[in-house]
């Protein structure tokens, strides 16, 4: 009589192979995903640095914070935005960035350094969505941006600024504002 079906080694053994590729690809799937993160963080952040590059060169400095970081991302009005970075960048409600002002190439502010005001309101951080980008600049001569993650049990920062291309830190900045 010919058998139909698997016994119960060979299933235990098809389950055994099975639990062991798993326990092989979740750990590299969790890192690939850290890294997809990561990648569209300085993504958003190489956007934001040719629009602080290019303001700069308009209005001779960086939006300016003062002694803190400001939050800044999907939570922003694109009617109305509050942080000063976004305000400066699109040039709505700006304090330099205004029709009343003459940049460096002798035009008006209000310049939208996007093209599309909505680009820097809907940046958001890709690890966690109730925490916002910062940015920071003290006298408008520099500036940093941050993003901060949790990675296996530890917060990170990435940070991007004018004089460095990228850092990936446990150690917060001392200008970062908690969310």
């Amino acid at each position: 009589m010919r058998r139909k079906g698997f016994t119960l080694i060979e299933l235990m053994i098809v389950i055994a192979i099975i639990i062991i590729l798993a326990a092989i690809a979740v750990p590299v799937y969790a890192n690939i995903m850290v890294r997809a993160k990561r990648a569209r963080v300085l993504e958003d952040f190489r956007t934001l640095q040719s629009s602080l590059e290019a303001y700069k060169t308009d209005w001779g400095v960086y939006p300016v914070t003062g002694s803190t970081g400001e939050v800044f991302g999907h939570n922003e009005d694109t009617t109305n935005p509050t942080s000063v970075i976004a305000r400066e960048l699109t040039g709505i409600n700006a304090a330099l960035n205004t029709a009343s002002h003459i940049n460096a190439l002798n035009e008006k502010g209000g310049i939208d350094y996007f093209t599309r005001i909505w680009i820097i309101c809907k940046m958001q951080n890709p690890f966690d969505p109730t925490k916002d980008y910062e940015y920071y600049s003290s006298d408008g001569s520099f500036y940093e941006l941050a993003c901060e993650y949790n990675h296996n049990g530890t917060v990170h920062y990435i940070l991007k600024g004018d004089s460095f291309n990228y850092k990936d830190t446990t150690v917060k900045p001392s200008w970062y504002v908690d969310q």
